[in-house]
């Protein structure tokens, strides 16, 4: 009776699902950087891995005025306290070279750095319907969106 009790518990945990869905706009004419939220994901466990890392999925679009791309960062604590303490600087050329100095040397990116371990930043706007253009895995990006990130931490919870 007991096995079956820490079964039942075992499989609600995996059925919970906590979700947050944000939908807006940014003027960028008006804002260099844009905080969006912070919120966490639980441990990932080896065993039930697509099951309980984090998903963030969406879609980025423009209203079409301008050709400029921006990056959006999907950062954990470790990274993101260096990279928002540095976005007030008042020069942007500085303050982007300091906001992303250690996010470089990891940070996956087609272009710049094939060999980084992390993948946490997309160019955006991404093309109207279609997945962002550094999309890594297009195959693996959640249908109807244009962009997925895949969150896990094998060893704690992960804060992003």
């Amino acid at each position: 009776m007991i096995g079956i009790v820490t079964l039942t518990i075992f499989l609600h945990s995996f059925l919970s699902v906590e979700l947050l869905r944000i939908q807006g706009t940014w003027d960028t004419g008006q804002q260099f950087f844009h905080f969006i939220t912070k919120f966490g994901f639980q441990k990932t466990l080896l065993q039930n891995q697509l099951e309980t890392q984090g998903y963030v999925f969406g879609n980025i679009s423009s209203d079409g005025h301008g050709s400029k791309t921006y990056t959006f960062a999907l950062l954990d604590r470790g990274y993101f306290l260096g990279y928002y303490g540095n976005s007030s600087l008042i020069d942007r050329n500085k303050a982007c070279q300091t906001m992303f100095y250690k996010i470089d040397s990891i940070a996956y990116d087609s272009t710049c750095n094939d060999e980084g371990k992390e993948d946490f930043l997309r160019k955006v706007p991404c093309p109207v319907s279609e997945v962002c253009v550094d999309e890594d895995q297009p195959n693996n990006v959640i249908p109807g969106s244009q962009l997925t990130f895949a969150v896990q931490d094998l060893i704690q919870p992960r804060f992003v």
